[in-house]
């Protein structure tokens, strides 16, 4: 009789992301009459746009309920950080107009981010590993946890995606022929980090109300 045990498989520093649906949702005519602009950085034409208040949450308070519930399960459940409470910092509206993208990027500074969908379609999101260091450039038959380098996700409506803030990804280009709103949000936590000599409190941020 062999001694000989399966294989057993683990996920090496995986980067959970969180899909679900709400049902808290702004209607779209009450987000797309806000005011936008694109962002002073960004030399690109044709770069989607985000709204100028940057505590748009505020305006639908259901909405910012819902939202921070999933996100603080999302904090204990996922990732277990059960002593800590998650705090909101900003949220505020994208639009990409028909043919407009976005640009790689992550969100710098906060715990968890995350993007709501007030309706279907539009532009897809791409989450990107491009801190893949495998070697070879191989075509998986099938995708899985440990071979995906890029995730695509079709929007649909009251579809809430939460994921950790570091993650890098873009925004496709929408090929519809109408406009593709989304509300996007930055988390952080409240409560202890570190151990020992590097341990403190952390008592939260938000960005004041008169920065819009």
């Amino acid at each position: 009789m062999s001694n000989q045990k399966e294989m057993e498989i683990f996920s090496l520093f995986a980067r959970p992301l969180a899909v679900l649906k709400i049902d808290e949702i702004p209607k779209v005519e009450d987000i797309e009459d806000k005011v936008f602009q694109q962002a002073g950085w960004n030399q690109y034409s044709h770069i989607g746009e985000y709204s100028k208040d940057l505590k748009i949450l505020s305006q639908f308070p259901e909405t910012e309920k819902a939202i921070t519930e999933k996100v603080q399960e999302y904090n204990d459940k996922v990732m277990n950080y059960t002593d800590n409470t998650v705090q909101l910092m900003s949220s505020w509206i994208t639009r990409f107009k028909p043919g407009y993208k976005g640009n790689l990027h992550n969100h710098a500074n906060c715990m968890y981010s995350v993007v709501l969908y007030p309706v279907s379609g539009g532009s897809t999101i791409s989450f990107v590993d491009y801190g893949n260091k495998w070697q070879w450039d191989i075509r998986p038959k099938k995708n899985n946890t440990f071979n995906t380098q890029r995730l695509t996700i079709t929007p649909e409506k009251g579809m809430l995606l939460i994921f950790p803030a570091f993650a890098d990804h873009t925004v496709d280009v929408n090929t519809d022929n109408k406009s593709r709103y989304s509300i996007v949000a930055n988390y952080t936590i409240k409560g202890p980090v570190g151990f020992e000599d590097t341990e403190w409190y952390v008592d939260g941020y938000a960005i004041p109300s008169d920065n819009k």
